[in-house]
């Protein structure tokens, strides 16, 4: 998978990876976006269904508002209540006169023949939903066969939720950012699928899938899992997890496109015709007080119409911000504009900083506080440096006096250790007489000279304050396995990876050779005894 690197540089490796992944980059990304434009940033601990989250409050002197992860307190709780339920979204895109998926609402009691006959008359494929969730969990789609929908009725009679039998179309799946009706992003979602080398078997195309994921924020805990629709769509169409594919051979082993499950975000913005941009912009505005929204569509080209999926009130932004294929979406912005338009034209205050927002979450994750209030950003700071040392020992006694001189001159930055004979400081200042001063203190003390410094202007993104760089302190370092969400999910993997193992063990001892060469085994040990 050829990764897309053509990110925003204000966000280049600073977006931390922590529990509910995709939440929590929309979350910190424009609570970001608004701290870099001068506005009070407060985090709150909240309590969510017996677990703690975290909401946030931007404020100006003019306006202040809520924020519950991607979505503002512009929109309205009618707005909420309509798009939590799949069945009343439907209903009220029917009554303004937006294109539906045609279909029907069953309770999970209803009987099995009253289900499968609808689907008869609706006509095949179809797609079966629980009326609520998210994240495509409990979808089960392009249904197409009777046979096939009695499976899947099987594993919903298992739960409790209502239902929601509809039509399935095909086309590209494509999901819609509006705020202010205003079309800010689309990603065309592309459900989990591999591509063959000629070499690999699946599984290992897999494994190869997801170490690239890992690369990117929002994707680094959405794993592709190979559980039993995996296994049962390979099968369907003559697959193992031992296959190995052509070169360029392309197989899906999802049925949904969501991210969550795998898919492949990819930027569509620029592809949308006028009439899918006033579709979005129309099912947005029929919800009373939906003033931002992810639309989802299906798109057929062929025709340039489209229908209506879903309204989601906090989608996440991340395939935005960091899609695998086409031009980054500047989100977060987008939404600091709607909010806040008298900051409109600031957008950021000098340098590109950033605070420690793993601090912020376990202040508040571990009950030390319910409020949070970050530093205001430094302002009037316009240089930055890069002062890397080579052929230069350091130990720790010289990082700390390197610390001391950096916070008596109010630099912001980092001292970071290159490899055993070099380092590098990163210094942010208001003038770069200031940067020679410090310099000259540091090679007296650590006896170095010119020809040992390599000078450069630093243009990413910087942290607040000075730090002495580690890689568990690192808030740029995405291959922490640190985080309790993220190792459950890496076990989860294990266990289905290791179910496979055990059913290809079975299989093989069922198998009609086994128990011959088994037998002979027992024979030869015997005879050599």
């Amino acid at each position: 998978m050829n990764i897309n690197n053509h990110w925003f540089p204000h966000l280049d490796k600073i977006v931390p990876v922590l529990r509910s992944s995709d939440e929590k980059v929309s979350l910190y990304t424009i609570a970001l976006e608004g701290w870099r434009r001068g506005l009070v940033l407060r985090f709150h601990r909240v309590i969510k269904n017996g677990k703690v989250d975290f909401k946030f409050t931007l404020s100006s002197d003019k306006s202040q508002h809520t924020f519950d992860v991607s979505m503002g307190d512009k929109v309205s709780e009618e707005a909420v209540k309509i798009c939590a339920n799949k069945e009343l979204t439907k209903r009220t895109l029917f009554n303004a006169g937006i294109p539906i998926p045609k279909g029907k609402c069953f309770k999970i009691n209803d009987s099995f023949d009253e289900i499968v006959n609808y689907a008869n008359k609706l006509g095949y494929p179809v797609v079966l939903k629980p009326t609520t969730g998210s994240g495509g969990k409990g979808v089960v789609s392009d249904i197409k066969s009777e046979h096939m929908l009695k499976n899947a009725l099987s594993s919903f009679k298992k739960g409790s939720k209502d239902i929601i039998l509809e039509k399935f179309y095909s086309g590209k799946e494509v999901r819609v950012y509006v705020i202010g009706n205003k079309i800010v992003g689309a990603i065309n979602r592309v459900p989990a699928h591999v591509i063959g080398d000629g070499k690999k078997s699946i599984y290992q195309l897999i494994q190869d899938k997801n170490r690239d994921r890992k690369r990117i924020p929002h994707l680094y805990n959405r794993p592709i899992i190979i559980d039993d629709e995996v296994t049962f769509l390979l099968k369907s169409r003559g697959y193992t997890l031992d296959s190995i594919l052509k070169e360029g051979e392309k197989i899906f082993i999802r049925s949904v496109s969501n991210v969550s499950l795998g898919g492949d975000p990819i930027d569509v913005t620029d592809d949308l015709s006028d009439s899918i941009k006033d579709l979005a912009i129309k099912a947005t505005k029929s919800i009373p007080g939906l003033v931002q929204c992810g639309v989802d569509i299906i798109i057929d080209n062929s025709k340039n119409t489209g229908v209506i999926l879903e309204l989601n009130t906090k989608p996440g932004i991340g395939s935005h911000l960091f899609p695998l294929v086409g031009i980054p979406r500047d989100v977060p912005s987008a939404i600091i504009d709607y909010y806040f338009p008298e900051t409109a034209g600031v957008k950021t205050i000098g340098l590109q900083f950033y605070y420690n927002f793993k601090e912020v979450i376990k202040v508040l994750y571990d009950g030390q506080a319910t409020e949070y209030e970050v530093v205001p950003a430094p302002n009037g700071f316009k240089v930055a440096k890069r002062l890397c040392f080579n052929n230069v020992i350091i130990d720790k006694k010289n990082k700390s006096f390197i610390k001391k001189v950096a916070d008596e001159k109010g630099f912001h930055g980092f001292i970071n250790t290159i490899s055993t004979s070099s380092f590098e400081i990163i210094l942010a200042c208001t003038d770069y007489k200031n940067v020679r001063v410090f310099l000259d203190k540091v090679m007296k003390e650590l006896s170095i000279s010119n020809d040992d410094i390599r000078e450069t202007i630093w243009e990413k993104p910087i942290n607040m304050g000075f730090i002495i760089k580690s890689n568990e302190d690192d808030i740029t370092t995405y291959e922490l396995e640190k985080d309790i969400e993220n190792k459950y999910k890496t076990l989860q993997l294990m266990i289905k990876q290791n179910h496979y193992t055990e059913r290809r063990i079975r299989n093989i001892k069922s198998s009609s050779i086994f128990k011959p060469l088994t037998l002979l085994s027992y024979a030869i040990t015997k005879f050599k005894k």
